[in-house]
């Protein structure tokens, strides 16, 4: 069994003339908050996998962010797959050649994320999977990750995990 968890990056900086979109960062209520999500994520799954994340500034920050509350020191490896313009085959393509790990958390993008899971769960891409900032969803494959062959077990919307996080300390 393979589980993926999709998460949208935590609240980042607005955009800003001569700041390319790639360099914007989690400001300081998303890293705040962020850090709350991922101690409420942590109460729910003992994490020994990897963690993936778009090499957009934001979802690096929230990919260590969580790694660092599952395992200290993980590595986040980068993934073009999950940029905003990223696709389900592209991150199948991905996992297939860069890990083996039963247990997958992988940081992006709107859109992408909610037309990465549609596709991995056989949903419409007209069905509305709404992502808010550090929303996450976990999906479970009989076996390797593959096009519409997930099962979405859970969607988390921020406020939950961070609810989570909270009773935890």
């Amino acid at each position: 069994m393979t589980v993926l968890y999709l998460v949208r990056h935590g609240v980042a900086a607005d955009p800003a003339p001569g700041v390319p979109d790639s360099e914007r960062p989690l400001t300081a209520e998303g890293i705040e908050k962020t850090s709350m999500v991922a101690r409420g994520l942590a109460t729910l799954d003992a994490f020994d996998g990897v963690v993936l994340s778009s090499p957009y500034v934001r979802a690096v920050q929230t990919a260590e962010l969580l790694a660092d509350a599952w395992q200290e020191d993980a590595e986040v490896m980068i993934c073009e797959a999950l940029t905003p313009e990223g696709s389900a085959r592209e991150l199948i393509a991905f996992l297939d050649h860069a890990t083996s790990a039963q247990t997958v958390l992988a940081v992006g993008h709107m859109p992408s994320l909610a037309e990465i899971t549609s596709d991995l769960i056989g949903a419409s891409r007209s069905a509305r999977i709404e992502f808010k900032k550090a929303s996450v969803a976990l999906i479970e494959f009989e076996g390797p990750v593959r096009l519409g062959r997930g099962t979405l077990v859970g969607f988390f919307p921020p406020r939950a995990l961070r609810a989570l996080g909270e009773a935890r300390d």
